[in-house]
């Protein structure tokens, strides 16, 4: 549960397919995701304000096999914000402010 996770954690770290995507200070985490995976997360965690509704972040595609992932970033195949490099280069895990990492070639903003 995410909404837990938010109040007990005051570091998390991210992972898709067995890989860091993202580790950040757990309230610079959930204000402002910066990997595209991790913004996903944090949209769907459901919110108890009748007024806001729900508004899910849909991943869309297929998972992709943990055993035998995609060439270059492994969360490419789903990614909105996916381009060429993204199948030619695997993103390094990058220092994108004090304490906060993001494995993307294009962080969202």
């Amino acid at each position: 549960d995410l909404s837990v996770v938010e109040h007990l954690c005051s570091r998390i770290g991210v992972m898709y397919l067995g890989k860091l995507v993202e580790i950040a200070p757990s309230e610079e985490l959930f204000r402002r995701p910066a990997h595209h995976y991790t913004k996903a997360l944090v949209a769907s965690i459901p919110t108890p304000v009748p007024e806001r509704g729900y508004s899910f972040g849909v991943i869309r595609g297929e998972i992709p096999s943990p055993s035998d992932p995609p060439s270059g970033c492994r969360f490419r195949t789903r990614c909105p914000a996916a381009t060429a490099r993204c199948a030619l280069e695997t993103p390094e895990l990058r220092e994108i402010g004090p304490g906060r990492f993001v494995a993307c070639h294009d962080p969202a903003q």
